[in-house]
């Protein structure tokens, strides 16, 4: 392979491959030639995959071995009767020599941004066969179905009238409608609702349930038929191309961005158009709704870059903003890049950063960084998160941030961003959603007018904006507040605010608030029995509005008249009767047979509900309810268990079912608490971390920290040596009240 490059590419200088025309079947031939990015050109995007099962291509009289996605991409793109000039990474760069490759991916970002259009291969939608041997015969016949073409105009409307005809549904009870049909009505499907017509959709509703007029020739073959359409739609959505780190850069700065799935193509807008919720989904079954979910998340997710540390909101985007992030990408930092994307894959783990540095113009034009395979991946990631740290001014890592491997060799504040998580972990560890709101440090402070973070020294100049988008135009402060270490350790200044004694570990999943509910209470008992009125910094605040902001993370969520795009601000001492009432509406009724089974005081019952005040009397419950509450109960004294159960049960019932605002606390609750771990410290303060938080570890404050941090003492050394285990949410401290700078104290995080 070696004599198809020749000389190392140098400055601007590319590779182009010329694929001759040729028919399905035919053998691949190409010709590969010099160039630059001045001359025209397709650039292919795709992935790679696995590299066994190795196909071969001739290029230059050459026999080149090309893996078998990247065959299946250039059959299905070549035309029968003309070339076609591409750029495509696997062929165009040596990808043995390491000096070449890493000043050919530097200029990638230009490659695609200058070529006339990028073609993205998705795949064939044959992943849904059960066997290799079926996949392979039935993407042979691919060759000989015509190629359809869509383009999000008129010229599309005769493939949407057929199918909105229902002529298909007929062709799906016969046996008679193949994979590629369907794939083609999933596009059809697709279009219409991307021109959002509502006869269309109307009509759309009536094929795609059972009791449209479909059901009226079987009382079956629409539900069969909606099954067969959803199934291709979740194997679409299957393509790991959605899901791999260098496919960002390539749709995001194409100029013009097609898709191509086995037969068909179709221009991206057309996908960017269908990304919302329709109508008539919500008449369809919830595992239908789910997988339109996840299309309209990955699309969006292109389109969108959504407010930095509520990763759950990813369904919940605009789906119009695509442009806005193609055209304007220059406004997204390197940091929310590598949050929202870091669950897609990556073969090399430099790559997770390397893919991201041209789409991110902070790290674009930072000069202390070049892209080299040679490097040390726990030195690069080191060198990303201090490049991050003097470019935001801040002490920013989050337990989602940190997440990481078991066996990860990286310093415990360097991210791991190395893992190819789930999409599922950014809403499991999104717990420092809020925390950009407070400020734990002496130098920043909040204004509440302008929803940012500031500079104390210089209150015009904020840090983070509304949208959490982080400002890196200056750093908080001239002083050095942390210092690296060429063993990799970190030297910060910090207060030792307390040591966990309680923890409760918080559920998530399914059934998550019913879970939680339980938790909650094993811990307010443990609280009311360890800890005395006298003991608490809280003092006569009822605890259960306390464990509500906790568990919201300090934070309320508001919503539009939609039900989406919720607005996040800080809690206030106004909201606590709100609060009150959530707890009453969602984890309270978890509580009422577990009362009874417990030997309560009268004392706990003031200190969790504020029930009674010093005379006995309603005192919280009456400033809620007012005279909904059945004042009978109160007459028979809080030493009456089944007296306190009937108390209960009224102010259930005084509640009401108020939908909107339990709706507002289980999301704000999914955000930050879910897979995070309640606790309490020795001097009574409450709070909620990392899920590995352990009795023991300590809380701490850093110096330009914005919320406080979980850490742990290791071992068998002499110095203050800690490993960070993420950022925690302490009710009473968010605000700098606990912030002493005389009392820092150099640390070491290893």
């Amino acid at each position: 392979m070696a004599s198809l490059y020749g000389d190392v590419l140098v400055g601007n200088e590319i590779r182009l491959l010329e694929v001759l025309p040729g028919n399905w079947a035919d053998v691949l031939t190409g010709r590969l030639y010099k160039a630059d990015t001045s001359q025209r050109y397709t650039a292919l995007s795709y992935c790679w995959g696995c590299p066994r099962n190795g196909r071969k291509m001739e290029i230059n009289e050459q026999v080149a071995p090309i893996n078998l996605n990247l065959e299946r991409a250039l059959r299905t793109i070549r035309p029968r009767t003309e070339s076609i000039v591409l750029w495509v990474d696997a062929i165009c760069i040596h990808q043995d020599n390491l000096v070449e490759k890493g000043n050919q991916v530097n200029l990638m970002y230009e490659i695609y941004k200058n070529a006339d259009r990028v073609y993205a291969y998705l795949g064939d939608s044959l992943d849904i066969e059960p066997t290799a041997a079926q996949h392979d015969k039935s993407f042979d016949r691919l060759g000989q179905i015509p190629r359809v073409e869509f383009r999000n105009d008129e010229t599309d409307q005769p493939f949407t009238d057929r199918f909105l005809s229902g002529s298909w549904t007929h062709e799906h009870l016969s046996g008679t409608c193949s994979n590629s049909d369907l794939v083609t009505n999933l596009f059809c499907l697709l279009r219409v609702c991307a021109s959002k017509r509502e006869v269309e959709q109307s009509q759309i509703k009536s094929l795609l349930t059972p009791s449209g007029h479909s059901a009226q020739i079987d009382g079956c073959h629409s539900v069969a038929a909606t099954r067969a359409l959803f199934k291709n739609l979740r194997a679409f959505t299957d393509s790991s191309w959605w899901h791999r780190i260098w496919t960002l850069q390539e749709s995001l700065v194409a100029t013009q961005l097609t898709v191509f799935y086995g037969h068909l193509s179709a221009p991206f807008e057309l996908l960017q158009d269908a990304a919302y919720i329709p109508e008539f989904l919500l008449t369809l079954q919830n595992e239908y709704q789910q997988e339109w979910d996840v299309f309209v998340m990955l699309v969006n997710a292109l389109a969108v870059h959504r407010m930095m540390g509520i990763p759950a909101l990813i369904p919940k985007c605009s789906a119009r903003n695509i442009e806005l992030l193609r055209t304007n990408s220059t406004n997204v930092p390197l940091l929310s890049l590598l949050r929202e994307f870091r669950y897609r894959g990556s073969t090399d783990p430099r790559d997770k950063i390397f893919a991201l540095l041209n789409i991110a113009p902070d790290f674009r034009n930072s000069v202390s960084f070049t892209l080299d395979y040679g490097m040390n991946v726990s030195h690069l990631f080191q060198q990303v998160a201090i490049y991050l740290f003097e470019g935001t001014g801040y002490f920013w890592p989050t337990y989602r941030d940190l997440f990481r491997n078991a066996n990860s060799p990286l310093p415990s504040w360097v991210p791991d961003w190395s893992r190819n998580g789930e999409m599922d972990d950014q809403q499991k560890f999104s717990g420092a959603s809020g925390t950009v709101l407070f400020h734990c440090a002496s130098d920043i402070y909040y204004d509440a007018e302008q929803n940012q973070i500031c500079l104390k020294e210089s209150r015009d100049t904020p840090l983070v904006n509304s949208e959490g988008v982080q400002q890196h135009s200056s750093r908080p402060s001239s002083e050095q507040w942390f210092s690296w270490l060429p063993n990799g350790a970190l030297k910060m200044s910090a207060l030792r605010f307390d040591r966990v004694a309680y923890i409760q570990p918080l559920t998530s999943g399914e059934d998550m608030l019913s879970k939680i509910g339980r938790a909650v209470l094993s811990f307010a008992f443990n609280f009311l029995s360890h800890k005395p009125l006298d003991e608490v910094p809280y003092g006569p605040l009822p605890l259960a509005v306390v464990l509500m902001r906790v568990l919201c993370g300090g934070t309320k969520w508001k919503y539009d008249e939609a039900g989406v795009n919720p607005e996040v601000s800080i809690l206030e001492s106004k909201d606590d009767i709100k609060l009150f009432q959530m707890f009453v509406m969602t984890l309270g009724k978890h509580w009422r047979d577990s009362w009874l089974e417990r030997r309560l005081n009268a004392s706990w019952i003031y200190r969790l509900f504020g029930f009674w005040n010093s005379v006995g009397q309603p005192s919280l419950l009456t400033n809620i309810y007012g005279s909904k509450l059945d004042p009978k109960p109160f007459s028979q004294g809080i030493g009456n268990f089944k007296a306190f159960g009937i108390v209960l049960e009224s102010v259930f019932q005084a509640s009401g079912p108020d939908i909107a605002l339990a709706q507002q606390f289980s999301y704000a609750t999914e955000g930050m608490a879910q897979g995070r771990t309640l606790f309490y410290t020795e001097k009574g303060w409450i709070g909620i971390g990392p899920p590995i938080t352990l009795v023991g570890d300590d809380v701490v404050l850093f110096q330009q920290a914005l919320c406080p941090y979980v850490v742990r003492r290791t071992q068998h050394t002499t110095d203050e040596a800690y490993k960070l285990l993420g950022d925690c949410y302490v009710d009473g401290i968010m605000d700098g009240e606990a912030y002493d700078k005389s009392r820092l104290r150099e640390i070491r995080l290893i």
